[in-house]
């Protein structure tokens, strides 16, 4: 089981495409908590969810730049998640995924309160963007088997 509290500003990756799923940092409240899985209900599975307030689960693509680093691609599923502790969270992709295949969940804000993620880049976090912990992107690398 991995947890990701902290990773990387941005949206790149380092080192998650090789034999590790997590690289991780101390935070002290905001989380996410999954492993390795195979599709439970064909959704991904979140163990459990840390957030300091309601906000969006988000399932995104990889892609692999060939060099060892992972860039968040495609939004391709996303979930409402309270503030507080979340346990058992899934989130339902909007495509096939294929077996072997690395998927990102990325904890985004509730920015407008009205319509579900309306998150589309990184300039406008006015609406549901990452959420952030001093600068970091709160998200976890897991693999579909």
């Amino acid at each position: 089981m991995f947890t990701a509290k902290k990773i990387l500003t941005g949206f790149t990756a380092a080192a998650l495409i090789g034999g590790a799923s997590a690289a991780y940092a101390e935070v002290d409240s905001v989380s996410i908590t999954a492993k390795d899985q195979a599709l439970s209900e064909n959704a991904v599975l979140a163990d459990r969810v840390v957030a300091e307030e309601d906000g969006w689960l988000v399932l995104y693509t990889v892609k692999n730049d060939g060099n060892g680093f992972a860039t968040v691609d495609q939004k391709i599923g996303h979930t409402h998640i309270n503030g507080g502790v979340n346990e058992n969270v899934l989130v339902t992709p909007t495509k096939d995924l294929e077996s072997g295949e690395r998927v990102v969940l990325m904890l985004h804000t509730d920015a407008t309160g009205d319509v579900p993620n309306e998150f589309e880049n990184m300039t406008d976090t006015s609406k549901d963007g990452p959420f952030l912990v001093d600068g970091y992107v709160t998200m976890l690398v897991v693999k579909v088997k």
